[in-house]
């Protein structure tokens, strides 16, 4: 997926709504949000990886 300046700054407001909420966004959930967007993982596929993370806890 080309990062255009328009989705460069969909990705600083994500990062900066989830600052906001005292929340981090990592590295990986960054991937996520841009694999999603570009249709090479559905929203199903990340939240299982995200939860299969918790459940080794």
């Amino acid at each position: 997926m080309t990062q255009t300046p328009a989705f460069e700054e969909s990705m600083a407001n994500l990062i900066m709504s989830a600052n906001m909420e005292g929340l981090e966004v990592s590295e990986t959930m960054q991937a996520m949000y841009v694999s999603i967007l570009d249709g090479t993982a559905s929203l199903a596929d990340c939240l299982a990886q995200i939860n299969a993370k918790y459940q080794e806890v």
